[in-house]
């Protein structure tokens, strides 16, 4: 029975590490979009987020992401940051998408 147990977690390990890396990436809006809103995540579960969207208050983020469900939930390092923390990822993880009062914003993988 332990073996059974073993077995089991090591699939599953092996399994959540296959689609973390396999959403990993740089997704971000077109290169000619002057908001150059940017999304990195990485394999070591960081990320960065730039947006630059309101020149006034432009957003430079980093900090770790996790994976819940089809979500990617960012954590930022930075204290009292707010910016588009929670992404849906697309079916075909060519993309992501969030919401955040009534903006709306979606970003292509760009690699």
């Amino acid at each position: 029975m332990k073996h059974v147990i073993l077995i089991f977690a090591v699939a599953l390990l092996f399994s959540f590490t296959k689609r973390t890396n396999a959403i990993t990436g740089t997704y971000a809006v077109s290169s000619g979009d002057p908001s150059q809103i940017e999304l990195v995540l990485t394999a070591d579960q960081h990320f960065t987020y730039r947006d630059y969207s309101d020149q006034q208050n432009k957003i430079n983020v980093s900090g770790s992401w996790a994976l819940k469900g089809n979500k990617v939930v960012l954590t930022a390092t930075e204290k009292g940051v707010r910016f588009h923390d929670k992404w849906s990822l697309s079916a075909d993880q060519n993309s992501v998408h969030a919401r955040k009062g009534l903006c709306w914003y979606s970003l292509c993988r760009m690699e």
